[in-house]
């Protein structure tokens, strides 16, 4: 069985209930396993007695054993679940932590398979959000944006919203969408002309009235290479408007 015919069963939500004491917070960047990059800052100590208690070194060590426990929790649920679905062992499934953009509440992962032929395993993103484990793309997206409470008031930069949305753009296979003036220079410099001409910055713009982000994104494998142009519903969904660009230009 591929991995194309795998991840149809993974479809949806799983619903998985993370640690009491997470609350699943996170976010966008590059971490595995029990990294904690973002996500583990230790918050104010309150005492038995309700009153906020000044931080230690000690207290702080304690913050960050209880979270890195949750995360440890979190970790093996994800391959549990996904590795049960998608028919590959729990133990063979890497997960990865993206938290270089906050969004508050939420923790954004990726799972891939460590065996087997590239072509074939298994990859999955998704966040965790309110007790469930989400890996369906519309309803990820729409997580993070309400979290984000974006919209009207664009309460984060392109740049920063480019990163997690085209990460999750394509939930069954990795996507890289294009972020800073190097990685677009570079971009520029190594690819063939007709995609060099067509790549440009994350930017705001307005649709039919709506806001919307424009980035560029491309396969992990640079075989593929696409303009998003993601707009925000009234009702907090995410409708992405894709734009293939074919050899010859856009």
């Amino acid at each position: 069985m591929n991995a194309g015919s795998r991840i149809c069963s993974l479809t949806g939500i799983v619903v998985l209930a993370c640690a009491s004491s997470m609350g699943c917070g996170g976010a966008s960047g590059t971490g595995t396993d029990s990294d904690t990059t973002g996500m583990n800052r230790p918050g104010p100590r309150v005492g038995s007695d309700g009153e906020q208690k000044p931080a230690t070194p000690e207290s702080a060590d304690m913050d960050r054993s209880s979270q890195n426990q949750d995360r440890e929790s979190l970790t093996a649920r994800i391959r549990s679940e996904i590795g049960t679905r998608g028919n590959v062992a729990p133990d063979d499934l890497e997960v990865s932590y993206h938290n270089e953009i906050a969004v508050p509440g939420v923790a954004i992962f990726s799972a891939r398979q460590k065996s087997g032929h590239p072509r074939d395993r298994l990859y999955v993103s998704g966040v965790a959000h309110a007790g469930e484990i989400i890996i369906d793309r519309d309803k990820a997206m729409r997580a993070v944006v309400s979290a984000w409470q974006y919209g009207d008031r664009r309460t984060v930069p392109a740049v920063s919203f480019a990163a997690v949305i085209g990460f999750l753009e394509k939930i069954r296979a990795p996507a890289r969408p294009i972020l800073e003036p190097n990685d677009l220079a570079f971009f520029q410099r190594t690819e063939r002309e007709e995609y060099a001409r067509a790549a440009f910055l994350p930017r705001e713009i307005t649709v039919a009235g709506r806001p919307a982000v424009q980035y560029c994104n491309r396969a992990e494998a640079r075989v593929a290479f696409w303009i998003t142009t993601a707009i925000i519903q009234p009702d907090g969904a995410v409708k992405l408007e894709i734009q293939q660009i074919p050899m010859g230009g856009r």
